[in-house]
């Protein structure tokens, strides 16, 4: 059976998203947990254990954030008009900038 292309793209965009969440456990629990204490995972007086915590819930919240941000904005100035538009240069750059 040939899928739907929009289905399709759905099944992409959700094989992203579980990888971006999932990438990082085998990464960087190592790095946190168990190991010897250093700058990286003992940073402000937390364990590495928060730090780690800390670590794999900002891509979900960036996600949760970035999404409806976006979102709104599509629905104001429509989606092809708006991405075609306001290219995503402008959005990285701003994310850069927030970064430093």
């Amino acid at each position: 059976m040939i899928l739907n292309k929009k289905l399709l793209v759905a099944l992409c965009v959700t094989l992203l998203a579980s990888m971006g969440i999932s990438l990082p456990y085998p990464v960087l629990t190592p790095l946190f947990i168990g190991a010897e204490p250093t700058a990286l995972n003992q940073y402000a007086g937390l364990s590495g254990n928060i730090l780690l915590t800390i670590i794999i819930a900002v891509y979900p919240l960036g996600i949760f954030i970035g999404s409806s941000f976006i979102g709104a904005l599509s629905d104001r100035f429509g989606r092809k008009k708006f991405w075609a538009k306001h290219s995503l240069y402008v959005l990285s750059a701003i994310g850069y900038l927030l970064m430093h």
